[in-house]
């Protein structure tokens, strides 16, 4: 089994190429089930979870 997913990875054509998986709105806010979100930047001294309930 694992020499026929090590064949298949083989045989991709994997691009190097930059492209960015998403794109983010420049207006700095996110729209999700009708509700704007604002896009904030995250703290690297708090953790995240602590971020998600202050907000």
């Amino acid at each position: 089994m694992f020499s026929r997913v090590r064949g298949f990875l083989s045989c991709q054509n994997y691009s190097h190429t930059a492209t960015p998986a998403i794109t983010l709105p420049s207006s700095g806010s996110a729209n999700f089930a009708g509700v704007e979100y604002p896009l904030l930047p995250l703290d690297q001294h708090t953790p995240l979870l602590f971020q998600w309930f202050e907000r």
